[in-house]
C-alpha cells in the first residue's frame, strides 16, 4: 500500500455546501436543517479567517495474480 497525505484549502463557504449536500444525508435535508448548515458552516469559515482546511488521504493497493 502507498499512501499520499495531502490537505484541502477551501475558500468558497458554498464549495462546501453544494458538495455535502449532494449525496444522503445532506439531500433529503429539510430547509430548517439546510438553514442551519448553512450557518454551521459559515461558523467555521469564521472560524479559519475564511479558508477550511481538510486532511485528505488517498491509498493505493496493488496486487498480482499468481498462479
Amino acid at each position: 500500500m502507498a499512501q499520499h497525505p495531502a490537505r484541502l484549502r477551501i475558500t468558497e463557504p458554498e464549495d462546501v455546501f453544494l458538495a455535502l449536500t449532494s449525496y444522503p444525508p445532506g439531500d433529503g435535508a429539510s430547509e430548517a436543517q439546510l438553514t442551519e448548515f448553512r450557518e454551521a458552516i459559515a461558523r467555521a469559515f469564521e472560524e479559519g479567517k475564511g479558508v477550511l482546511e481538510v486532511a485528505k488521504e488517498a491509498g493505493l493497493f496493488l496486487s498480482r495474480k499468481t498462479d
